[in-house]
């Protein structure tokens, strides 16, 4: 019997049929440690050269014929993929802790405990003060269920509802420095429990987030969060080849790959779709960076110099843009004999992200969208021919027959893809136009990539797990089948039953998006279900909105349409204007712009670059601009806060000082004095031109008041109606108050802290899972020989 060519024996020992060698009557085997001293004996080959069918196993010719499915690895993309997860998680738990008193705390701008009030019942009453009564499981049940926050338990610790969210956030940012140890420590790339500890904990911050948390960011975090959980479960997808070989590498569950797949699908597909279907003129005009990178929210200094860029880039970056979000999203869910289509999907979907985190700060939107497109697009060859890194290789050699299909089909899909630029757009240049009506869009390009996309991610979620159970049951031959066969099936059925519930509720808001008028875009595999097993619409409805209510599932569409474009096709960007009037003046010098922190105001006032910190209450002052002040609740808080005076709340007028304005203002200092009035105007904004002499950033024009001039009198009814002074009698503590106003301080110590430990626990995680590996190696090993 022929050894692996991965176990460290001399081929001449192999030809004169001498048996491995043995210690101590066991097959000798070199560890893992010593692979890149032993390379050679090891028979490490070219992934793709035709000269490695002569020292093959039965296992690995099993496994050959298996690599239609299989024939990549994904253990190096796994832990890329939750490194970066784990980093977008850390800095938005980091990022809420330093506002989120601001916003959610007991004189915050929209204060948590309203929503928990709301969210109690007669029986199971919201805890208003300290108590030595603990509440019952069944109520603290309840209220989950009503309100699905970990904030419930601030009653059960002993400590108030602010306190509980920073203990949130700060946990937050604990598990997600540990995370991000075990995806590089862990043989598994990362934890489960970890994941969903996670996903957990910033569900609770969501749950209480309304305004300042209602983006589609945290939604997307949320949902790829959810998916991840499954990736480090791949117990039963360690192969026995692998597992003979004493090979620590693990393969996450391809049917969850697929999943994970099938949402950054959507996501992309989705945001094409919507903003032709909002037939905005300037994304049909493919006019939209003339106002994009002077109009977006918080804009960095490559956007001032993007702005001014030749007419006829920023036209092609637009067609760029609306065709790698359109017939280009079919390269994700290529299948896996297309690998060089899926990395021309990531390298077009990477330069359209970094070009949007360049010019705008959009927080760690960018960097999980890298992620998702690495982990749907890239295998671990190509992420180490990115990182010219090396790699042994455990891909065999794809036979010629596949390899023909595969360039086949490849050259079929470029012939479609220049067929689809030819259709969509005129000749690049000053004059290039979008030259399709929407409606000749969704029936040539939309709908039939939805319906396309989703089947081949159906089939593959319904055939992967199947075919790997079958190749598995070959490899362990008559004697193991009886113990391979009930895992294997186990492992099958779950991976299929999660990742089909997940692509089936998610692609029905898809379907319903990219081609209305057909409804979903499963429905053809729907029809040719049987009678009794068919889902009706109203049990698909309610999955969906259970999905939705576990953050697990959610429709996106970015940039539907855009904002800041003037009456006569020029860039007006709104922007609205606090400003106060010191106290016992009554000049019209008296009136100073209170400069809130992040947002234009000065027109000198240079571009900053945050990312991935997301100011919330920046962002939504953007968002207010472009309606009315009625529609804008929180804003009339903040200007009350502001306004009072009161000794109560002294210490929250500092902390929304230093959190929210910009030093330097009459208002501004903690500690300073209040303006006894505030009115908002209403300003456009634009670029200058560059270079500009007087060293300005903007040049702006005043429209007209936003908010006429109110003072503390004025806005007592707002306060009651939005009950921002019905306090809790829970003590402030200066312990979390301290930690809160060194928060940079708090956040580094508690990364570094956790990080450590979570080296420490990785590795012993690491030692365990190699200790059972060997003992599987050695115990499969000497059933062979004897």
């Amino acid at each position: 019997m022929s050894p692996s060519p991965r176990q460290h024996v001399s081929m001449s020992d192999h030809t004169r049929g001498a048996p491995p060698p043995r210690r101590h009557g066991i097959p000798f085997q070199h560890d893992d440690d010593n692979d890149d001293a032993h390379a050679d004996a090891a028979g490490a080959r070219d992934p793709l050269s035709h000269n490695n069918h002569t020292s093959r196993s039965k296992e690995e010719d099993t496994e050959c014929c298996s690599s239609w499915y299989n024939y990549s690895q994904h253990h190096f993309v796994r832990k890329a993929f939750l490194a970066t997860l784990a980093v977008c998680y850390l800095v938005a738990f980091a990022s809420f802790y330093v506002q989120g008193n601001v916003l959610y705390g007991e004189s915050g701008l929209q204060p948590a405990r309203n929503l928990l009030r709301k969210a109690a019942t007669k029986e199971c009453p919201f805890i208003e003060k300290p108590t030595t009564d603990t509440p019952s499981w069944t109520c603290l049940t309840t209220q989950m269920k009503n309100l699905p926050t970990l904030i419930w338990l601030h009653s059960v610790v002993h400590i108030s509802p602010d306190e509980a969210l920073d203990a949130i956030a700060l946990a937050g940012v604990a598990v997600s420095a540990l995370s991000l140890t075990f995806a590089f420590r862990s043989p598994f790339g990362g934890s489960a429990v970890l994941l969903a500890l996670q996903f957990a904990l910033y569900k609770s911050l969501y749950a209480i987030g309304q305004t300042f948390l209602s983006f589609q960011w945290d939604i997307l975090l949320l949902e790829t969060g959810a998916l991840a959980i499954f990736l480090p479960l791949c117990v039963f997808e360690v192969r026995p080849v692998a597992v003979a070989r004493g090979d620590a590498r693990t393969t996450p569950p391809h049917a969850i790959i697929w999943a994970v797949r099938s949402l950054f699908f959507k996501l992309m597909l989705m945001s094409g779709i919507v903003k032709l279907q909002s037939r905005c003129p300037t994304w049909l005009g493919l006019t939209a960076l003339d106002y994009h990178f002077a109009t977006q929210c918080i804009p960095t200094p490559l956007a001032q110099l993007m702005h001014h860029a030749p007419r006829a880039l920023l036209k092609f970056g637009v067609a760029y843009t609306l065709f790698v979000e359109g017939p280009a999203t079919l390269l994700i869910v290529s299948p896996g004999l297309l690998r060089e289509l899926r990395f021309l999907a990531f390298a077009s979907q990477a330069l359209l992200q970094v070009t949007i985190m360049l010019t705008g700060n959009y927080n760690f939107f960018n960097m999980l969208t890298i992620a998702l497109a690495l982990m749907s697009s890239l295998d671990d060859a190509q992420l180490a021919w990115l990182l010219n890194m090396r790699l042994e290789s455990t891909i065999l050699g794809m036979p010629r027959l596949y390899r023909a299909v595969s360039l086949i089909a490849s050259a079929t899909m470029v012939v479609y893809l220049a067929h689809a630029w030819n259709a969509m757009f005129t000749t690049p240049g000053d004059t290039m136009q979008f030259q399709l009506s929407v409606d000749d869009y969704e029936r040539r390009f939309s709908a039939p990539a939805a319906r396309l996309g989703t089947t081949i991610i159906a089939a593959h979620v319904l055939a992967i797990p199947i075919v790997q159970a079958l190749v598995a049951m070959w490899h362990t031959g008559r004697r193991g089948i009886a113990l391979a066969l009930p895992s294997r099936v186990m492992s099958a059925v779950a991976q299929s039953a999660i990742a089909l519930l997940i692509v089936y509720l998610s692609h029905h808001v898809l379907g319903n998006t990219a081609h209305p008028q057909d409804g979903h875009v499963l429905a053809p595999l729907i029809r040719g279900m049987p009678p009794d097993f068919r889902p009706s619409k109203a049990s698909i409805h309610n999955a969906l909105r259970q999905g939705a209510e576990m953050s697990a599932i959610g429709g996106y569409g970015l940039f539907r349409r855009m904002t800041g474009v003037g009456p006569n096709g020029e860039v007006a960007r709104p922007e609205v204007i606090l400003e106060g009037r010191v106290p016992g003046v009554n000049s019209s010098t008296a009136w100073h712009e209170i400069e809130m922190r992040f947002k234009p105001g000065d027109v000198a006032k240079s571009l900053p670059f945050i990312a991935p910190h997301q100011p919330r209450v920046a962002w939504q002052m953007w968002f207010a601009a472009l309606g009315r002040y009625e529609h804008n609740p929180w804003l009339l808080a903040l200007m009350y806060r502001l306004l009072n005076q009161s000794a109560d709340m002294h210490t929250n007028n500092n902390e929304i000082r230093s959190r929210l304005l910009d030093p330097g203002g009459p208002f501004s200092h903690p500690g300073g004095t209040s303006p006894d009035a505030i009115r908002a105007k209403l300003y456009v904004y634009d670029f200058v031109e560059w270079g500009d002499p007087e060293r300005r950033v903007w040049k702006r024009s005043e429209q007209g008041v936003y908010l006429r001039e109110v003072t503390l009198g004025d806005l007592e009814q707002v306060s009651r109606q939005l009950q921002l002074d019905a306090r809790t009698a829970w003590p402030r503590r200066k312990a979390w108050t301290a930690l809160r106003d060194e928060a940079p301080r708090t956040l580094c110590v508690l990364f570094v802290a956790s990080a450590l430990v979570g080296v420490i626990m990785a590795a012993l995680a690491n030692g365990t899972y190699r200790m059972i590996l060997t003992g599987a190696s050695i115990q499969q090993q000497r059933s062979k020989w004897e």
